[in-house]
């Protein structure tokens, strides 16, 4: 069933937290509704930093659906995404998740169940916590829309974790038989954009990546329950 889509084309910056639950505020982060960088010269999300010292990051948006709720143990989402700056700007090396660079957190109740790191060399990493499920075989491209789709099934022991990035499955990020829980539920009702954390190796200039056409499903209900390739998000 589908949860959630968002183009990021019909609303401005000031608006954000009337379709997104809340924004966590980053140490000289930036946040922003911008023109003319989505895909399409249509709008973008975009997540970054102002001052790129060793340690600052971004802010990071959170998103509760509520109308309606997810429902079950799965999650798929689904998002156009680059980045302007070489890899290496972001701390793709760090198993701690405030501490590296996050693409997408899958969450109950506040508490991360697993989230997908952007590695130094383009590669997308998968962890639990602190653990590294696994890492994919395809790399993004510097400056280059990709469009990224993640499934998460919550498991202690028989999770699935599998990626596609434009419309193809990873070879190596496809998982099974995985511990996916962190929480005492095997469910989720939160995703998070970001956090971006500096490696301080691009200096003091600013650094940013964007998000576009973002769509969010709960593996439910027999119609769209599955990867929708890659999509469009059109207001």
């Amino acid at each position: 069933m589908l949860v959630f889509m968002d183009s990021f084309d019909h609303y401005a910056t000031a608006n954000v937290t009337k379709k997104w639950s809340s924004i966590e505020t980053g140490s000289s982060g930036a946040l922003d509704i911008v023109a003319s960088i989505g895909r399409r010269s249509t709008q973008a999300l975009r997540l970054g930093i102002t001052a790129l010292s060793l340690g600052q990051y971004s802010h990071r948006v959170l998103l509760t659906p509520v109308d309606p709720a997810p429902s079950g143990a799965t999650c798929i989402a689904g998002f156009a995404f680059q980045s302007l700056q070489p890899f290496t700007t972001w701390r793709g090396d760090q198993t701690t998740e405030g501490n590296s660079a996050v693409l997408l957190s899958i969450r109950q109740g506040g508490t991360t169940q697993v989230w997908f790191r952007l590695n130094q060399d383009g590669t997308i990493s998968c962890l639990r916590g602190t653990s590294v499920l696994g890492t994919s075989t395809f790399a993004l491209s510097q400056s280059v829309y990709a469009f990224l789709e993640f499934k998460v099934t919550i498991h202690g022991s028989t999770g699935i974790v599998q990626f596609r990035k434009d419309g193809t499955l990873d070879a190596t990020l496809n998982l099974t038989g995985q511990n996916t829980l962190t929480t005492a539920s095997a469910t989720w009702n939160q995703i998070a954009l970001g956090t971006f954390r500096a490696t301080g190796s691009a200096g003091s200039a600013p650094a940013y990546l964007y998000y576009d056409d973002l769509y969010l499903l709960d593996g439910s209900g027999g119609l769209r329950d599955d990867f929708l390739g890659d999509v469009r998000c059109d207001v």
